[in-house]
């Protein structure tokens, strides 16, 4: 919905604002009043790969590499899925970086 009432959709404003809405922008992009979820087949095959670094290994250089690479690459057939998930581990912080690749 943008400043005047109007609801807008994917077609109407682009795919740069549906990829602030997945988490690649900073937050203040409004409000989404629905999705629509179309379903695939899942393929037998799933691929799946995990990067944990530590923040003395630059877990946070990780992140922001990915961040401006992603929406530039086609790696996978699929959206490409990105979970960061800070952890406390042995009293210091955790960062993993999980990359999930679906191929048929």
């Amino acid at each position: 919905m943008d400043v005047n009432g109007r609801i807008l959709d994917k077609d109407s404003m682009g795919e740069d604002l549906f990829w602030a809405i997945r988490g690649g922008g900073g937050g203040s992009f409004g409000v989404v009043l629905s999705y629509t979820v179309k379903l695939v087949r899942v393929p037998e095959t799933v691929t799946v790969f995990r990067v944990e670094r530590m923040l003395e290994q630059n877990a946070t250089d990780l992140v922001v590499q990915w961040q401006e690479v992603a929406p530039r690459v086609k790696l996978f057939p699929l959206d490409d899925i990105l979970r960061v998930a800070p952890q406390r581990e042995c009293g210091s912080e955790r960062a993993c970086a999980k990359v999930v690749d679906v191929r048929t």
